[in-house]
């Protein structure tokens, strides 16, 4: 909300709510409350709010404040990996246009930069694809890029990992729930430093 005030936007996007940044803000419950603020802020001062309509977490949120968005989503239908996600941050950007008052003509013609370390497809040298998702990733990611993985049968699948950061008191937990979720997906996995993160991925492997 301080920041809201300070800044003083006409349009708020809300793209998801995750388990991400536990440590600063002490529980989901307040990640949940945090992000809602947007929502909040932007129905107060008559604003536009645009919001991912494939978050379960922001549908929630955005429904029981009784706040009307501009939902966008993704197909239904549509399975996890690089594609879905491109779709739904595609998805995601023609309503913010849209709600700028962007013609649906300009929107086709324009040129969208994939952006750096998020599910991005690196190299295919050497018979290899390499999946660089490293930057700010959280829990639904990580399980997101986990069944990507699982699905690419022709290749031997090798995952590689630090962890999360910034899990907090549930650190452990989710860790371990992540490294359950790994069976049958990954063929060889290389946990990244000897610490409490990859101790309980190990453990939940």
């Amino acid at each position: 909300t301080h920041l809201l005030e300070m800044v003083q936007p006409d349009l708020g996007v809300i793209t998801g709510m995750a388990r991400q940044h536990l440590e600063r803000f002490g529980s989901w419950e307040n990640i949940q409350i945090a992000k809602s603020e947007i929502a909040v802020y932007m129905d107060q001062v008559q604003g536009k709010l645009v919001a991912n309509g494939s978050d379960e977490a922001v549908v929630q949120n955005v429904e029981k404040l009784g706040v009307k968005p501009t939902w966008y989503s993704t197909s239904p239908l549509a399975t996890l990996g690089a594609s879905n996600r491109r779709e739904i941050n595609l998805s995601g950007a023609r309503a913010v246009a849209q709600a700028m008052g962007v013609s649906d003509s300009q929107i086709k013609q324009a040129h969208v930069r994939e952006p750096k370390n998020r599910f991005e497809m690196t190299t295919e040298r050497y018979g290899m694809a390499v999946i660089d998702d490293s930057f700010s990733s959280n829990d639904r990611g990580f399980e997101g890029a986990l069944s990507y993985l699982g699905q690419q049968k022709k290749y031997v699948r090798i995952l590689v990992t630090p962890g999360l950061v910034e899990l907090g008191s549930e650190s452990n937990a989710i860790h371990e729930q992540l490294g359950n979720g790994v069976i049958g997906k990954a063929d060889y996995v290389i946990l990244v430093g000897r610490n409490d993160r990859t101790k309980c991925l190990e453990r939940g492997i």
